[in-house]
């Protein structure tokens, strides 16, 4: 309350008014100090703001102009443009239809089936060459087989002619448990079917595009020729070179789906023709010392890294803490000291 009946008390002139600004901005540059000093003690403080790049504009390439009566490397160009746009754009390829779900009556002669089977064992090893003994079987074709310590896994398939005496065998070793998935084919053989005619009729435009673009060339180079214009000719022939690159890069791509798409028809084949397995076995004891060994030693490294960090909090980390304090203590009596003094001369300055 002092401080402001001090403030309506003040009688404002120029020299009181000049007084007030040089406090005002004493008070802004201490403020800054702390501020900085701050930052620098704790850089996470700062904040530090990146600048947008800026992309510049891509100039539009000019065209060339008529050479003469005939404009053939205008025609060179919209021949390039034809061949660019009339069906065998890059990237345009129709995207595949997520698989699922099911179109029409025959979906049920699209079916895959698909079994998984876990067993228990106290000792993994009689059961893990039982099933490891199916791989010598001419319609069972193993796809993955791994083993640890405390278990094997195995994925094999077999032909569906096959798959219900082998099901029986495995069930006969008492699974713990065991799960039959059937799922239809018929949404993927049918998207696969729609992309593969798509892309064949995509390459044969590509194909006679490229036979198109070459008779044209042939005879915009002969015109060229015969009337003598070296600059259109030198035109015609970059052109060419463009559009029959550009092409090329086309056909090589469609070809090279078309080659994916037999792959994946060949394993939707495949998915039908055999039936999947996966057989997992797992050592399951009452008393497993191995396990309780692990137990034992993952425990103790558990206590033996706490122990650490409780040392460390009791030593390092307390005489950090320590350092930080004595440096802040240090920082609290700069400013105290400072702000006594500026408060001495701010008051014998006021007086006079």
């Amino acid at each position: 309350m002092d401080v402001l009946k001090r403030l309506r008390d003040i009688k404002w002139t120029p020299r009181t008014l000049a007084k007030a600004v040089g406090v005002g901005t004493v008070a802004l540059l201490l403020l800054a100090l702390a501020l900085a000093l701050a930052s620098r003690v704790f850089p996470e403080f700062s904040y530090v703001q990146e600048r947008a790049s800026r992309v510049a504009p891509v100039m539009p390439e000019r065209g060339a102009a008529p050479a003469m009566g005939v404009d053939l490397a205008g025609e060179a160009r919209g021949f390039a443009a034809r061949g660019s746009a009339g069906g065998v754009r890059t990237g345009s390829y129709p995207q595949p239809v997520p698989e699922g779900g099911s179109v029409g009556a025959d979906a049920e002669e699209f079916e895959a089936q698909e079994y998984s089977l876990l067993f228990e064992e106290p000792d993994k090893e009689p059961r893990c060459r039982a099933v490891l003994a199916l791989k010598d079987r001419e319609e069972v074709v193993f796809e993955d087989a791994r083993e640890w310590e405390r278990g094997c896994a195995y994925t094999f398939k077999v032909a569906r002619s096959e798959a219900q005496g082998i099901l029986s065998l495995l069930q006969s070793f008492s699974p713990k448990e065991m799960s039959a998935r059937t799922y239809t084919l018929q949404k993927s053989f049918q998207n696969i079917a729609t992309e593969e005619e798509t892309l064949k009729k995509k390459l044969a435009a590509i194909d006679q595009t490229l036979q198109d673009a070459l008779a044209a060339y042939e005879e915009l180079t002969s015109l060229a020729r015969r009337t003598g214009e070296a600059r259109a000719l030198a035109e015609v022939i970059d052109s060419k070179v463009r559009t029959l690159e550009r092409l090329t890069q086309e056909r090589v791509r469609v070809v090279a789906r078309l080659s994916s798409l037999a792959r994946r028809k060949e394993e939707a084949q495949d998915r039908l023709a055999y039936t999947r397995f996966r057989v997992e076995v797992r050592a399951v004891r009452v008393f497993d010392a191995a396990r309780l060994r692990d137990e034992w030693h993952a425990a103790l490294r558990t206590f033996v890294d706490r122990a650490n960090g409780v040392l460390e909090d009791m030593t390092l980390r307390f005489a950090f803490f320590l350092l930080v304090a004595l440096q802040w203590a240090l920082y609290l009596w700069v400013f105290v000291w400072a702000g006594k003094r500026f408060w001495r001369l701010l008051a014998r300055e006021w007086k006079k």
